[in-house]
């Protein structure tokens, strides 16, 4: 036991009870709300201004990353040496993880920044490819745009190597993921 001031103490009794209100009201996560209540029940008003912090700082350089992949992409004319394999790994990557933080039943914040990078991926993959027409099966291929494919030789080659690397980590993460 320890003893609480009794502004602490109203203090924590009006957190709870706002959250037990948006838990009602707005559908909050029950593992939200009862974490942040053991968080400002049971800790010192400086190790939660430490850890708000922390957060802030990170969703400050999250947006700013966002922002600036944004700003990269739109300003790309000519997209030379890159690489639409790594932009589509990277969009799988992110539907893995939004279906594993699903199934956690965590927060729902993150779930939506995982959403938000799957379609910052996919405005990236079209732009940076499209659906060609053949006259064989499979009736439409997926290539690269004109832009981005390089005619310079030791590019050829890092996108043949890039390809295999890729082809051989599906066949050794494709056991693990089904």
């Amino acid at each position: 036991l320890r003893s609480l001031g009794l502004g602490y103490w109203t203090m924590i009794q009006q957190f709870v009870m706002a959250f037990d209100d948006a838990e009602k009201t707005m559908g909050l996560n029950q593992y939200d709300a009862d974490s942040f209540k053991q968080m400002i029940g049971g800790s010192s008003p400086w190790k939660i201004i430490l850890v708000y912090s922390i957060a802030f700082l990170h969703l400050a350089f999250e947006y700013l990353a966002f922002a600036s992949d944004i700003s990269f992409w739109r300003a790309k004319t000519s997209f030379e040496g890159l690489s639409s394999s790594s932009v589509t790994l990277q969009a799988c990557s992110n539907v893995i993880m939004f279906f594993y933080v699903q199934e956690q039943g965590q927060t729902k914040f993150v779930m939506y920044f995982i959403a938000g990078r799957f379609c910052l991926q996919l405005w990236k993959l079209r732009k940076l490819t499209t659906f060609r027409r053949h006259s064989d099966f499979p009736y439409l291929c997926w290539v690269t745009r004109a832009g981005a494919e390089s005619s310079l030789e030791e590019l050829q080659d890092i996108d043949a190597a890039e390809r295999k690397c890729l082809r051989t980590l599906m066949l050794v993460l494709l056991p693990v993921v089904v």
